[in-house]
């Protein structure tokens, strides 16, 4: 259980790093849709054309539109959490009585 918390720190590290590399070094206002396209160009309609409406409208579109740092920035808190949940399962209780 440990080693896995462990894992999860580091993930949560390496997030974090590359959220602080994206937001320092892109352009601002550089939204994860134009990450998408510099990485394939036709990413955005290939997306668009194997999803369905409501999930293009109501998740997709709204997630195109933030910022390209967010996501790496919100993986490095889920990771975080987990292994804090994870590493204060695993530590013994420290009491005293």
């Amino acid at each position: 259980m440990i080693m896995v918390a462990r894992v999860f720190t580091v993930v949560a590290a390496v997030m974090g790093v590359a959220t602080v590399a994206l937001a320092a070094l892109l352009p601002y206002g550089y939204v994860l849709a134009d990450a998408l396209v510099m990485a394939q160009p036709d990413a955005i309609k290939w997306l668009q054309g194997h999803t369905t409406p409501w999930l293009w409208s109501f998740i997709e579109t709204p997630l195109l539109v933030r910022p390209a740092w967010l996501i790496p920035a919100g993986l490095a808190l889920v990771a975080g959490g987990i292994a804090t949940s994870l590493s204060l399962r695993a530590s013994p209780s420290q009491r005293r009585s």
